[in-house]
């Protein structure tokens, strides 16, 4: 079973002037027939900075299916657009 479903952030702490976003998630139930223990979970957003002066997307795949084998995987999923004046990248 896939749950699906969206979100406003923002902080108690900073205006939404400072920090907002909107962020969309998946959250995929165990196939338990096939050994899956754990969820999957996709989310994607837009995270806005400085009343939008600022903005970049965010991406994030969780594998949680085989957690209790030692074998999970969180990866953050990025691009830039070809007109970004700055671009980062971690690992």
């Amino acid at each position: 079973m896939i749950i699906e479903g969206s979100a406003t952030l923002f902080s108690a702490y900073l205006s939404q002037q400072v920090f907002s976003g909107t962020v969309s998630f998946a959250l995929s139930t165990p196939d338990v027939a096939h050994g899956e223990t754990g969820p999957k979970i996709f989310a994607s957003g837009t995270l806005n900075f400085f009343n939008n002066t600022l903005s970049m997307s965010a991406k994030l795949y969780a594998d949680f299916s085989h957690v209790p084998r030692r074998c999970r995987r969180l990866l953050p999923l990025g691009h830039s657009r070809p007109d970004a004046l700055l671009t980062l990248a971690g690992s």
